[in-house]
C-alpha cells in the first residue's frame, strides 16, 4: 500500500513540474510582467514595460486578467503564421517589369 502511495505522490509531482516546461498554466498580468522583466534582465536586455503590457493584452483574448497556456499558444501560432505569410508573399512587380 505504501508503495502505491509513494508512486502516486511522485507521479503527481512529475506531472506538476512537467506541465510548467513552457511557462505556467496561467498567470496574472503582474506575474507575467515580473517573469518577463526577470528573463530580460538575465539576458542583459532592456526591459520595456509598455511592450510587455501590450504583449499581455494581445494574449489575454478573453480579457479576464489571466493568460492561460492555450492563450499563449494561440498568439504564438498566429504570429508564426503571419511571419511565414510575409516571407512567402511575392512582391508586386514594378511598373518597369509590367
Amino acid at each position: 500500500m505504501k508503495k502505491w502511495m509513494i508512486v502516486g505522490v511522485l507521479a503527481s509531482c512529475v506531472s506538476v513540474f512537467a506541465g510548467n516546461v513552457n511557462g505556467p498554466d496561467q498567470e496574472t498580468k503582474e506575474e507575467f510582467l515580473q517573469r518577463v522583466e526577470k528573463k530580460m534582465k538575465k539576458r542583459g536586455e532592456t526591459y520595456d514595460q509598455k511592450a510587455a503590457e501590450a504583449r499581455f493584452a494581445a494574449m489575454d483574448t478573453n480579457q479576464d486578467g489571466m493568460v492561460t497556456r492555450e492563450e499563449r499558444r494561440t498568439l504564438l501560432k498566429k504570429t508564426s503564421k503571419e511571419g511565414a505569410d510575409k516571407e512567402t508573399a511575392k512582391p508586386e512587380p514594378s511598373a518597369d517589369q509590367k
